[in-house]
Order: C-alpha cells, then structure tokens, then sequence
C-alpha cells in the first residue's frame, strides 16, 4: 500500500527493516508493480534502488513495463529501460502478456503514446509481432503518427533485407 500511495517515508522503514523490494501478492504483483501503476516515481526510483525486479511478471503476465507503457507514463518507461542489460533487453522489451500475446508496444501503440513506441523501438521492440489474435501493433493504432512511423520502420527493414 505504502508503494501505490507515495508514501515514500513508510517504504523507506519498510525496506530498512527487512522488506523484500521483491515481495509478490496473492495476483503476483510487487511493490514495483503498485508504484508503477500509480505512476510513484520516487518510490520506483526507491525500490530500484533496493533491489526490485522490472523483469517480475504478475499471473497475468504483466511487468512494471506493461503497466508503464498501458498508463503512458514514459519517465518511468525510460527508467525501466535502463536497468535491463543489453543482453537481456529484447526479451524484456518484446514480453508479452501471458493472457492475450501483448507487448508493451501493442499497449503504446493502442494508448496512442507516439514518445513511448518510438522508445521501446529504440530499444529493440519488434515492430511487426503478433498477439495472440494475429495483430500487430500497428493494427492496434488509430493515431496517423504511429502508423507512419511503424510503416516506416517496414519499409527500411524490408529495403534492408532485399540489399
């Protein structure tokens, strides 16, 4: 609770008494998670900083990057990002959500957050990955933007692979 509400003094306490940044509810979720959905950047910063896991997914399947991604928050988004290692980067970055095939690209393209998808592209996400209904992130968008550039980036791979 303390994680989900700021309050960064309560979760300070709790982790200098032995609190697992880790900890996982009865759905799977951390702290990490609570924070991240109500977009708590300190404490994300704080739980980070303690350990916390970006790479936990709920029972859902879920990660702090999907619910990021799913609120628009493209701070903590970044933040995210930063704590993977590059080896490890394009698996985190393309997970997809257990229950429908999702990737956090699927859920910017869908929220229509132009700075998010051209991050996650930035850091490797596949631009043409299918859901578990055969679509796209681009067939998820209704903003002309990033259909452009998701066409864009088709069309330089394919250039690329026809050299």
């Amino acid at each position: 609770m303390a994680a989900s509400k700021g309050d960064i003094q309560a979760v300070q306490r709790l982790l200098k008494n032995g609190a697992d940044a880790n900890d996982r509810d009865i759905d799977g979720r951390t702290p990490l998670h609570y924070a991240v959905s109500n977009g708590q950047m300190d404490i994300v910063n704080i739980l980070l900083e303690n350990g916390a896991d970006v790479a936990q997914v709920t029972n859902k399947g879920n990660t702090p990057l999907h619910t990021a991604t799913s609120k628009c928050f493209k701070e903590i988004v970044e933040v995210l990002l930063q704590q993977i290692s590059r080896d490890k980067l394009n698996g985190f970055v393309n997970a997809k959500i257990t229950s429908s095939g999702t990737t956090s690209l699927h859920v910017a393209a869908k929220a229509g957050s132009l700075e998010i998808v051209k991050s996650l592209l930035k850091h490797g996400a596949t631009y043409n990955i299918e859901n578990k209904e055969g679509k796209m992130p681009i067939d998820l968008s209704k903003d002309k933007n990033i259909n452009n550039l998701l066409e864009l980036v088709e069309e330089f791979v394919w250039r690329c692979k026809k050299r």
